[in-house]
């Protein structure tokens, strides 16, 4: 039936074959390995294949998972699969969840293998999740997905080289590689360089108030990833980094973004942020280490009648929240936060100026003034959050050798604030400072400063002292 010459793949003979149409046929299928099965039905598609030595065709459609599937291949020389050569394979496939098409080369001399050229496209990840029955943990808040490159392919694995995904209409270029193995656990990583990318492409956060099928069974999703990126602009937020480095990887609903390094408010930051499991709750955090950040800068960020501070800063922070979705996200965050400032000024008050010249024992109100400041060598501070609060400890404010020192707290829901402070000058006193941001208040003055730290007292406390 063949003949070998020069190394070459020849038909001798050939056997007819014929035309088949196909109609409102079922197609099933059952994997015993991973226990699943598969039923196509509706199809209505023309079959052609008039010899062995011809090319195969077909173009029919058909209902999958309740969507309609118009699919089309071009096979050629086929007979080279079942002699363990390569045949020449278009086809793609066309629905509301995905359009599938691909132009390269098949053979299933040990397993059925493609090599070539693909483009995908789907209008929303959800789509593809129903459609292929797919758990992908963490990533339900992607949308369009656009993707064409090189490809190779077996049953188990999928590798897609000088790769251009569109994610979110977030552009890049790399490698993607996926696996699957006999029981269906999914594995997905590679490696990918972005011009801009929205921080809207990772995982979001879970929404305990809906339950997935996969917690209501006890089940953990399937799914993993381990992507690696980089990116010369990043957003998230009013935030924008530059010349991002980072990886975001993914093991059921749990995952991090994991930040190497980013440039931000002319400064450096590493950070790793994410959400995980505890005691079948699932919880986020974020880990910071800043250097050489341009304070005033960053806090342009709050509202405008807050204090200015200028300043180089770094800072670290270990946050975590809590799941009361009802709650604001700064009445849920807990942690440490510890902050240096050097050659910087906090413009708006004059601390040394409200210890020497309150009257003691006598709340006076008074205003941010622009033309104030207290200007600072190094600014020292280490605070706790816990439930919306804020608790100053361990905070020093130098400069010409004096020292000014702070301790409070602030609640972070309605701004409502109370701080000691006390200067090592000579004929200090201790102030005790309160009220809103937007009306402050100097308490009470004592000659004698106690090193015990006011705290914002409950919320009815509050209000009065806001009023």
């Amino acid at each position: 039936m063949q003949e070998q010459q020069e190394g070459e793949f020849q038909l001798s003979e050939y056997l007819p074959i014929g035309r088949f149409n196909i109609i409102d046929g079922l197609v099933e299928y059952e994997d015993a390995i991973a226990g699943s099965s598969y039923t196509i039905t509706g199809v209505d598609g023309d079959f052609n294949w008039p010899t062995t030595a011809d090319d195969a065709s077909y173009s029919g459609i058909a209902v999958w998972r309740g969507e309609i599937l118009n699919t089309e291949f071009t096979l050629q020389e086929v007979i080279r699969l079942f002699v363990g050569g390569e045949s020449q394979l278009s086809a793609s496939i066309g629905s509301n969840p995905v359009n599938l098409s691909f132009d390269g080369k098949a053979n299933m001399l040990s397993n059925l293998f493609l090599s070539g050229n693909v483009d995908l496209e789907t209008p929303s990840i959800n789509r593809i999740k129903e459609f292929l029955d797919l758990d992908l943990g963490g990533y339900s808040n992607l949308e369009s997905i656009k993707a064409s490159g090189s490809l190779e392919a077996t049953v188990e694995t999928l590798t897609l080289t000088e790769a251009n995904i569109s994610i979110n209409e977030n552009i890049a270029t790399g490698l993607v590689n996926i696996t699957q193995d006999e029981i269906g656990n999914i594995a997905l990583d590679g490696t990918l360089a972005f011009e801009q990318i929205n921080a809207d492409i990772f995982p979001k956060p879970s929404d305990p108030s809906e339950e997935t099928q996969s917690d209501e069974e006890g089940i953990e999703s399937n799914f993993s990833s381990d992507l690696r990126i980089s990116a010369k602009s990043f957003v998230s937020g009013p935030l924008e980094f530059s010349d991002l480095a980072a990886s975001v990887t993914t093991r059921g609903y749990e995952w991090t973004f994991d930040v190497g390094d980013a440039t931000i408010f002319d400064g450096h930051i590493i950070a790793q942020l994410g959400e995980r499991k505890i005691e079948d709750k699932y919880q986020n955090f974020i880990n910071i280490d800043a250097r050489d950040i341009n304070t005033d800068e960053l806090l342009k960020l709050l509202p405008e009648d807050t204090p200015s501070l200028t300043g180089v800063s770094k800072f670290k922070a270990e946050l975590s929240t809590n799941y009361n979705l009802d709650s604001p996200l700064l009445e849920r965050l807990n942690g440490t936060v510890t902050l240096e400032i050097s050659d910087g000024s906090i413009t708006g008050l004059d601390l040394s100026d409200i210890i020497q010249t309150s009257k003691e024992n006598e709340k006076q109100q008074f205003s941010l003034n622009p033309n104030d400041e207290t200007q600072f060598s190094t600014l020292l501070s280490e605070f706790t959050l816990h439930n919306g609060l804020a608790y100053i400890t361990n905070t020093s404010i130098q400069n010409d050798g004096a020292e000014i020192k702070l301790a409070g707290s602030i609640n972070l829901s309605n701004d409502a604030w109370v701080l000691r402070a006390t200067s090592d000058a000579e004929n200090s006193r201790s102030v005790v400072m309160g009220g809103t941001i937007k009306a402050p208040l100097i308490l009470f003055s004592q000659n004698n400063p106690q090193d015990v730290p006011p705290e914002v007292q409950s919320e009815d406390q509050d209000n009065e002292v806001s009023n």
